[in-house]
């Protein structure tokens, strides 16, 4: 029967309500969510990736219960490239919380350490809380295994700040105010340690979600060592108590040898031979079957110091035996362990050399990729202006010859009719002359358009800076364009300071600056209307401002103003020819000076160009 994505979610939530003690149930339960998944990719609702990460996550956790830590690290791996798929931070957090226990457990405290930070610092990022103590109390744990002391006490007490600041994060607190216990205890504090046992059995059962016998065992021992044998008696019948309660076998193990070791203290009062046995018999016995040979070695060593007491020497001759033999199987087991849990660490510190190698060679291929896309970019760019410049070269030289041929035919016509009629008509001689002279001005300063367009294009335009009056450069400007004016009818208004405006600037670039916009002006005006030029003094700038009564300039003309071969909307009023080089000319001739220049207008009431030059040197 296929089940649906309720029952897929049902599978795993009942997987992670399966209790620690029970990792084969949540392993097979995992397992069989992954196996509907996998048989029908659709079954999630569009959830899949999630629903097969969250499996990984649950197998992951069994397997690192059970001491499958390679199987335990493959699964975490999986979980934790799916959760980085669909960019879940907080499985992403897990996965590493995980990776970090079991690397502890490895001994590979450089790497659970390294772990357990990544799940903090992403925890951190997501503002996940439960998250950010369980990466601390992980962080806890490793630090207490390199006996850091300090810094696991550190962790351990921000865990537990966190853990008070809302009721649902509360149950977190007891095995945080363990783990303070056992740190103390290792350093010999013992006050300090009970403390805080106690502060954990203190709370609710409804909080504490697991049962206390491993709390009362810890107490137990601690009240042994300091000669307390009573209260370390009734701590240990209250451990045992819980342990067969909640079938923890290794704590049912470990409260019978401690009991045991309690009854044969001759400083205990209530010494009693036959309980020890008693205890230590059934110890050993569970010991075997779950294959405990730590505890197994314990408990055959007291059982040789209880027959030899009692001078059962044949016993005790057997149970000292059998205690090398637990020694030495716990020896062999842990070397064995070691031997395998390093061949693990180094695998999967092989494995990730080498997916490291391989990475950065992806990323240096990438970027040289990148490096060589940019270049083709590059040189698509150069080519696309390259041809760019030699269209405009050809539509600039098109316009040079356009423009010089024009003035050099009147000037051509009018000088031989001069020549055939001079003897005849000197009133029309002198007319002629005075339009070969407007036709030659208008050929130079087409001569010097193409001039500065040539200096700029090669970067060899330069400025003279020194002390120069704008207010006589614009006069002399302004009589070079009597003529042109007069013939439209135009009059030019102008509005100077009387003591001068001096500043410190170019005066050919100057000059030029108000040439082209004097010429543009008058080109654009009406007949018989008023170009108004202005020169504002100030403290750091002086600004010129050339204003005309033309058309005006549209919003979309404004933006194309100032760049080369521009044609606005608005036609010359006397049918003067425009190349579309000037105000680009102006530009370019202010930004050299270190000034700025821009337009006003609206259309139907003229334009006003307005210029701002420095009255300071300007340093490049």
């Amino acid at each position: 029967m296929t089940i649906d994505y309720q029952g897929v979610r049902q599978i795993l939530t009942a997987a992670e309500m399966t209790p620690a003690t029970k990792p084969e149930e949540t392993l097979k339960l995992a397992k069989d969510a992954e196996q509907q998944i996998r048989e029908h990719p659709d079954i999630g609702g569009g959830n899949e990736m999630e629903f097969l990460a969250k499996s990984m996550i649950l197998q992951a956790g069994a397997h690192r219960i059970m001491g499958n830590h390679r199987q335990a690290l493959d699964k975490c791996e999986l979980a934790l490239e799916l959760y980085e798929k669909v960019n879940d931070m907080s499985g992403m957090a897990t996965s590493y919380v995980i990776k970090g226990a079991i690397y502890s457990v490895l001994g590979n405290n450089p790497r659970a350490l390294e772990m357990c930070q990544e799940a903090l610092q992403l925890n951190r990022e997501i503002g996940d809380v439960i998250g950010q103590i369980k990466a601390l109390n992980n962080l806890g744990i490793v630090y207490r295994d390199i006996e850091q002391a300090d810094r696991a006490i550190e962790c351990f007490e921000e865990a537990y700040d966190l853990s008070q600041r809302d009721e649902a994060h509360a149950w977190s607190a007891y095995h945080i105010l363990n783990n303070l216990g056992l740190v103390y205890r290792d350093l010999e504090d013992y006050d300090t340690a009970l403390d805080y046992f106690q502060q954990s059995l203190d709370l609710p059962e409804e909080i504490r979600r697991t049962g206390p016998a491993a709390t009362y065992c810890h107490i137990g021992e601690i009240k042994k060592l300091l000669g307390k044998h009573a209260e370390a008696r009734s701590f240990f019948l209250q451990a045992l108590d819980h342990a067969e309660k909640e079938q923890f076998h290794e704590y049912i193990i470990t409260v019978l040898v401690n009991l045991g070791e309690l009854y044969l203290l001759p400083e205990y009062a209530e010494k009693s031979l036959e309980r020890a046995k008693t205890h230590l018999l059934k110890a050993r016995e569970m010991a075997q079957e779950s294959n405990f040979q730590r505890l197994l070695a314990r408990a055959n060593q007291n059982l040789a110091l209880l027959y030899e007491e009692s001078e059962d020497y044949k016993n005790a001759l057997t149970y000292y035996k059998a205690f090398h033999q637990s020694e030495e199987a716990t020896h062999n087991e842990d070397t064995s362990r070691r031997i395998a849990d390093l061949q693990i660490s180094y695998d999967l510190d092989k494995s990730l050399q080498e997916q490291k190698v391989v990475e950065t060679r992806n990323r240096e291929l990438s970027a040289l990729n990148s490096q060589i896309e940019e270049q083709r970019r590059d040189l698509s760019r150069v080519n696309e202006k390259l041809q760019r410049l030699i269209t405009e070269k050809n539509e600039f030289l098109g316009i040079a010859a356009h423009d010089l041929k024009s003035p050099l035919a009147v000037i051509s016509g009018y000088a031989q009719v001069v020549q055939d009629e001079a003897d005849r008509d000197p009133d029309m001689v002198k007319e002629y002359a005075s339009v070969i002279e407007i036709t030659a001005t208008r050929l130079g300063l087409l001569v010097l358009n193409l001039l500065d367009i040539d200096a700029i294009e090669s970067g060899a335009l330069e400025s003279n800076l020194k002390q120069i009056d704008l207010t006589l450069v614009a006069e002399a400007v302004l009589r070079e364009f009597k003529d042109q004016a007069g013939k439209k009818n135009i009059k030019m208004d102008n509005d100077f300071p009387e003591a001068g405006a001096p500043l410190m600037g170019d005066f050919l670039s100057v000059e030029q600056i108000l040439r082209n916009l004097i010429s543009n002006a008058l080109k654009f005006s009406p007949l018989g209307s008023t170009i108004h030029i202005k020169i504002v003094p100030g403290g750091q700038t002086t600004q010129v401002i050339v204003k005309d009564n033309g058309p005006g300039i549209s919003e979309s003309d404004q933006r194309n103003l100032f760049q080369r071969f521009s044609r606005l909307s608005a036609r010359p009023t006397g049918d003067e020819h425009s190349s579309g080089l000037g105000l680009y000319i102006v530009k370019q001739r202010v930004k050299a000076l270190g000034g700025k220049v821009w337009c006003e207008s609206q259309i139907g009431k003229g334009a006003a160009f307005i210029v701002e030059l420095n009255n300071r040197p300007h340093h490049r």
